[in-house]
């Protein structure tokens, strides 16, 4: 029965039920307004206005104020923010986060991962997010990298907002302060610093700056400045004396600098990343005229540079390549897109950034059709291309094919799997390493010794190049494929292996002094003859060829008048009959 037929029978004493509804109830009730819980077009009951289901579960809340109730019963179960409780201006505060987040695109913050938080910070008795530091909020709300990091992500992300409209963005507001934050600058970087507050010399500080500026509006990366700055830290660390200003700065300062790298950094590769920003610095100012009262004689010259070192080759064995780029292997890779990011590397030699930021329409087909990879060589800023095989164009257009989708506006073959609701986000960097770490320990890769192998990705660059380069492929055509801008970067990562020399060496057409076609050592001693000319070439090289004598029997005056009966000249043959002779 509904409430006032209840109570019209509890008046009459409670007959009995059955006789007294058949009978109707007595007369017929007034009419009554409906129920005020919208869409609801049952009668209304009491003084509540609303229908006995409804007033039911308005009683069971506890009786709050009924409109209260209805709007808490409207936004149950659906995906919207409820920040009443929240005092003010700290509903406004939360309010604005999320509205960044949301036009930042980078994350998606939905209403129950953030519940918790918003429940929370009422009873912290502060009315503004800024009352405490990001550490005491921390430290209120118990969050740790175990408990609550998408409510206390979120928080800081608020504050950082909130301070962000106090201090101002852009240049003008941040260039002032000894610590720049990368997202105040318009980089994609959350918390990203660059830290000027360890030179104590204010005016090599300013300087500093002014440089660290002028490189970042030419294109160089961040990470390249960032490694400037740490060398002139160094540098300003090691003398306190530059503090009494640019007078300070002498070839005396300077020389003691590169002693003391020699001391701290005995790789030679790291002591020239220091002096080239030393050596950077102070040719921008001179070239600007930045600092008047800085010595122009003041410089880093060739001569200070260490000698740096050829290194071992970077290329992987056949041995270990054989083991990754077998299929059963590769089909333990456990992300697809790392996976795939994989046979990229090892079929192009791109670099890992390259490969991750690859454009979702990367693969074109030329006239005959052919399949190549467009890319972009971020390093040296222009577009290339490079020939891939049908397997792996298959695999892309699979990706292409599954990426759409998902994600319709996704602008990366290979998009960001986190904080990337729309696509527009390329796959990081850091999380392939990761994923390759724990793909070669899974596979169990090992090398000849049968020790495992410590793999990172640009080595399947240098493979690549030495692949080719032992196939006999032109260093130019090689030069072409990996982009690169010179001989000798391409000569760097491609070598020759022994062996190929060696073919190339038994292919060649030997003579003696006298003109006499000599024959290639077979058997036994054939690999001590290769060796042993190998160090006649570097040793003893002539004019007109190299000495194939040992060192104690061949004699100097004779190589010198090129009558040596140990001369040997290796002759290639040329169009034109023309031969060119090679020491």
């Amino acid at each position: 029965m509904c409430h006032s037929h209840d109570v019209r029978w509890d008046s009459l004493g409670r007959p009995e039920l059955r006789p007294w509804i058949d009978a109707g109830g007595g007369p017929p009730l007034p009419a009554t307004a409906t129920c005020r819980f919208p869409s609801c077009s049952l009668h209304a009951e009491g003084d509540a206005g609303l229908c006995q289901g409804h007033r039911s579960r308005w009683i069971g809340r506890g009786r709050p104020p009924v409109e209260a109730w209805i709007q808490d019963c409207l936004l149950w179960g659906r995906d919207k923010f409820d920040l009443r409780g929240l005092p003010t201006p700290m509903r406004w505060e939360i309010a604005y986060a999320i509205q960044r987040r949301v036009d930042e695109r980078r994350t998606k913050t939905r209403p129950e991962s953030i519940l918790r938080l918003i429940r929370a910070l009422p009873r912290s008795g502060d009315t503004s997010l800024l009352d405490r530091t990001p550490q005491q909020w921390t430290a209120y709300l118990g969050y740790s990298s175990q408990r609550g990091y998408i409510e206390r992500r979120f928080l800081l992300d608020a504050i950082s907002y909130l301070n962000d409209l106090i201090d101002g963005v852009g240049w003008d507001a941040e260039y002032p302060r000894d610590v720049w934050l990368l997202r105040r600058l318009g980089y994609p970087s959350r918390d990203g610093q660059l830290r000027f507050d360890g030179i104590h010399a204010p005016w090599l500080r300013a300087l500093a700056k002014r440089w660290i500026r002028w490189r970042l509006s030419t294109g160089i990366s961040v990470g390249a400045v960032r490694a400037d700055i740490r060398a002139i830290t160094v540098f300003a660390q090691s003398f306190p004396s530059l503090q009494r200003g640019p007078q300070a700065m002498t070839r005396e300062v300077i020389e003691a600098h590169l002693a003391h790298l020699a001391t701290v950094y005995p790789a030679p590769k790291t002591r020239t990343a220091h002096i080239s920003a030393v050596a950077g610095l102070l040719r921008a100012a001179r070239q600007h005229g930045w600092e008047p009262l800085l010595d122009p004689h003041v410089d880093v010259y060739r001569d200070d540079y260490p000698r740096l070192h050829q290194g071992h080759p970077r290329a992987l064995s056949e041995a270990v390549m054989t083991q990754l780029e077998h299929p059963d292997n590769l089909d333990r890779f456990a992300d697809p897109c790392g996976r795939l990011l994989t046979r990229i590397l090892m079929s192009t030699g791109l670099r890992v950034g390259d490969g991750c930021k690859l454009p979702l329409d990367c693969l074109v087909h030329d006239g005959n059709g052919a399949p190549y990879l467009h890319y972009t060589n971020h390093k040296m800023r222009r577009e290339a291309f490079v020939p891939i095989d049908t397997d792996l164009a298959d695999a892309i257009t699979g990706q292409q094919r599954a990426v759409i989708a998902e994600l319709p506006s996704a602008t990366y073959l290979l998009p960001r799997q986190t904080r990337n609701p729309e696509g527009r986000q390329p796959f990081s960097t850091a999380t392939f390493r990761g994923e390759l770490h724990q793909w070669l320990h899974g596979c169990d890769i090992r090398d000849e010794r049968g020790a495992p192998v410590r793999i990172t990705p640009h080595q399947w660059r240098h493979t690549y190049g030495t692949r080719l380069i032992n196939q006999d492929v032109p260093q130019e055509t090689v030069r072409r494929l990996l982009d690169h801008s010179s001989h000798q970067m391409t000569a760097h990562y491609a070598r020759l292996a022994d062996t190929t020399i060696r073919q190339q060496w038994e292919r060649a057409r030997k003579v003696n002094i006298n003109g006499h076609e000599l024959t290639p050592d077979t058997g036994p001693l054939a690999e001590a003859v290769w060796m042993k000319n190998n160090l006649a070439r570097a040793k003893m090289a002539l004019p007109n060829g190299y000495c194939t004598l040992p060192l104690h029997l061949s004699s100097a005056a004779d190589r010198v008048s090129g009558t040596c009966r140990g001369t040997n000249v290796q002759v290639s043959g040329s169009r034109g009959g023309d031969a060119s002779r090679n020491a």
